[in-house]
């Protein structure tokens, strides 16, 4: 944890490296017209259980909008390497189908640490996935997904440079000549912890102007064992936000945990003409600067997260409505 009293300022640099204009994906993916847009009739934005014989294949690649492409769902990719997003049906190095969260496939994602070039660092420090942007902004979404971290060596045992598993990220007014900016919240893997922070801006040019908003702790980042969240989040950066943050551990007995609610004097997100999308797998953006420092960019060979059930409802859904469905301890 002692790293996390310079997040900001060592988060800041890694992402204006990534999202640089020699490697600027993150841009061409926000720029898309592939927004998540709504229907009037459904409490549903967004919904990938990676069930589709699409992912089976998955590659590095943009939307293009066939109908065996990632434009249905995903608005873009952020691939390390060829095999590092992959719908699966098991977990962990075992061949369990039951391993799944919900349904037959899940999506891992793998980094590998001999795999990071220093010449395209925007890439070789992530294997993710992203949403478009929100189509306006002061928008109120719910979140739900469930995560697996294996232990192992090629898992997710602590290592000493933390790493981003979910992150929300706008897109700067580059015309005015406002920056690239560090994700506006995200889920940190810190060590052997699970940690939310979030940041605000109400200028509408960010420039050095950037505040946190608060750090919500999630408990231990537990291993071999799925751990569902679901998050609710009201943006703005004028204080009216709402901000609550649920998880429950799919182990026998365990129960939904309120970790935070809080919806008076919440400032989180950017003032953007249009809220923020949404990015998961794993991001190393500490990678491309130790490697310039000739420090080890990660303690194991590999490093691997699994996702499943990921749902993003409106302003109409309630918890249920995005909470992962199924398990050994029911729902």
């Amino acid at each position: 944890m002692k790293k996390y009293s310079n997040y900001l300022g060592a988060l800041s640099i890694c992402l204006l490296i990534s999202c640089s204009d020699d490697n600027n994906i993150i841009n061409d993916q926000i720029m898309t017209t592939n927004s998540l847009t709504l229907k009037s009739t459904s409490r549903y934005v967004f919904h990938d259980g990676w069930e589709t014989v699409c992912w089976r294949a998955f590659r590095h690649k943009k939307s293009t909008g066939g109908s065996c492409d990632i434009g249905s769902r995903w608005n873009n990719s952020q691939m390390q390497t060829n095999s590092a997003g992959k719908a699966v049906d098991f977990v962990g190095e075992s061949d369990n189908p039951t391993s799944t969260r919900e349904g037959n496939y899940s999506m891992k994602f793998t980094w590998f640490r001999d795999s990071f070039r220093p010449d395209d660092p925007n890439n070789r420090s992530k294997a993710h996935l992203w949403t478009g942007l929100e189509s306006k902004r002061n928008t109120t979404r719910w979140y739900g997904f469930s995560m697996y971290l294996p232990s192992g060596a090629g898992g997710m045992e602590p290592d000493y440079e933390e790493e981003l598993l979910v992150q929300w990220h706008g897109f700067p007014d580059i015309a005015a000549g406002e920056p690239y900016r560090i994700p506006t919240a995200a889920i940190l893997h810190i060590k052997d912890r699970l940690v939310f922070n979030y940041f605000y801006d109400e200028n509408e040019i960010s420039n050095g102007t950037i505040k946190p908003g608060g750090k919500v702790e999630l408990g231990k980042a537990d291993l071999d064992q799925w751990i569902d969240f679901i998050i609710k989040i009201k943006w703005s950066p004028e204080r009216n936000g709402i901000l609550e943050i649920r998880r429950k551990d799919q182990v026998a007995g365990a129960d939904w945990k309120v970790l935070v609610n809080k919806t008076e004097n919440v400032h989180i997100g950017y003032n953007d003409s249009s809220d923020p999308s949404v990015g998961i797998g794993i991001y190393k953006f500490d990678a491309a600067k130790r490697y310039e420092e000739g420090l080890p960019i990660s303690d194991y060979y590999r490093r691997q997260v699994f996702f499943d059930s990921f749902r993003i409802g409106n302003e109409l859904a309630k918890a249920e409505d995005v909470m992962p469905k199924g398990s050994l301890n029911e729902n």
